[in-house]
């Protein structure tokens, strides 16, 4: 063989190999049918079917080419680079739970696009520049989305998953100011990886679970937890901005939770609007609870909080703060001058810090250190006749402005010279 002729074979080599290296377009072609189905793809928008199944290194493009109202349905182990879908032909991403569909790059679902999959999307990218976009109705998926690559994912709409679960094992996910919803945030594995929320919305049916080598960023952000029983897991010292426990279910067995043995982590706030649990041993600059629940703080555990909002009232009745194992104090420090509190319920807690605790109109139900306790009230009926339960007749002082919380156990009544202008009646109509 001629030196030329081997040269000229080896350019041809190099060539092939160089062709075969870089990224090809598959097209979508034919309406309904199967990811595996080599008869709807093709090199050519709206040309012949019969190429090959896209790899990794391919881009897919579903577009008004593609057909008008059709199902593609995943099926095998869909793999493939970037994934785009435009136009308005109303079609139907689909496949069962037991799909895994891996994207190395990006991944953009059309407006007109119904997304039904319910398997996992595993974003397995090295690389950075990574976007998420779901413009289809409600920005929703059903499917679990898997982060296992050590790129970064930007998203760029809001992202609505609330039946199934987000899980970052590596890599950088950036929320980009949007609102992001899915049942479970988790964070399992330990490889170093970053979750920035800044700006954004983390609403949560059910749970947060972080890692030790989660790098959480939660700048200006908020994380909801939206179902009657939520938990925050294993937060490992990550700091964090508004964490908000919406329900407001009545059932006594619902409750939010921050679950968080010895983890040692930061909240701006924490909000409860149902019975509320904190375990482990954190910073808290405000806590909050609605008027009448309970707040349960972890057993030989220390909450530093820097201000409280968790008085009972006269219409939502008292507030328990309690610890979670009766007989062992959970403890709470504030470094501030004061803290007071209104219409409580305390069983075994330490108040320690540089600040005085003082608790009014509270039932002192045992085994509590560091507090000034006041548990009883002279109240006076005002305003002449009238029912037992107005709170418009009860005042601080006699002949005074009416408008206190009924008399409780502790309290003692007064009904004086000042009570009635002429004669008058109390009317007492159940047990007080």
């Amino acid at each position: 063989m001629s030196s030329r002729l081997l040269q000229t074979l080896l350019l041809a080599i190099c060539l092939f190999l160089t062709i075969t290296c870089f990224a090809d377009n598959r097209y979508w072609v034919g309406g309904t049918g199967s990811w595996t189905q080599t008869a709807h793809w093709s090199l050519t928008s709206g040309g012949a079917g019969g190429a090959s199944v896209p790899t990794s290194s391919d881009n897919v493009i579903i577009n008004t080419a593609s057909g008008s109202s059709f199902i593609i349905t995943y099926d095998g182990s869909p793999t493939f680079n970037n994934l785009v879908s435009t136009g308005s032909n109303n079609f139907v991403l689909f496949g069962s739970a037991s799909v895994t569909v891996t994207v190395l790059g990006s991944l953009e679902i059309g407006a007109t696009t119904s997304h039904t999959f319910g398997g996992t999307y595993n974003f397995a990218s090295s690389n950075t520049g990574n976007t998420i976009t779901l413009n289809n109705v409600g920005n929703s998926t059903a499917a679990r989305l898997l982060f296992s690559g050590s790129g970064t994912w930007t998203f760029l709409t809001n992202i609505n998953n609330s039946n199934n679960i987000i899980e970052q094992n590596n890599g950088t996910l950036i929320a980009n100011n949007k609102t992001i919803v899915a049942k479970e945030y988790k964070s399992v594995l330990n490889v170093l990886h970053n979750r920035d929320i800044t700006n954004s919305t983390l609403n949560l049916t059910q749970y947060f679970t972080g890692s030790p080598s989660l790098n959480f960023i939660g700048t200006n952000s908020v994380i909801n937890f939206t179902s009657n029983i939520s938990e925050l897991r294993s937060c490992i010292g990550v700091s964090f901005n508004m964490i908000n426990f919406t329900a407001t279910s009545n059932v006594a067995t619902n409750y939010g939770k921050v679950d968080n043995t010895n983890d040692n982590c930061t909240f701006a706030k924490i909000r409860f609007n149902h019975h509320g649990f904190v375990l482990g041993n954190h910073m808290i600059d405000t806590i909050s609870i609605f008027s009448g629940k309970t707040l349960s703080l972890g057993a030989n555990n220390t909450q530093h909080i820097n201000n409280f909002s968790i008085n009972g009232s006269c219409l939502y009745s008292f507030t328990t703060l309690q610890s979670t194992l009766a007989g062992t104090r959970a403890t709470i420090s504030n470094m501030g001058t004061t803290v007071d509190l209104d219409h409580m319920n305390i069983r075994d807690i330490n108040a320690i810090g540089g600040a005085t605790y003082t608790s009014y109109n509270t039932n002192d139900l045992g085994n509590n250190l560091g507090w000034n306790i006041q548990n009883g009230r002279n109240l006076y009926w005002v305003g002449g006749s009238g029912s037992w339960k107005e709170s418009s007749h009860w005042s601080l002082t006699s002949g005074g402005p009416g408008g206190e919380c009924l008399p409780l156990e502790y309290d003692n009544v007064f009904i004086d010279e000042n009570s009635f202008t002429s004669n008058g009646t109390i009317n007492i109509r159940s047990q007080i």
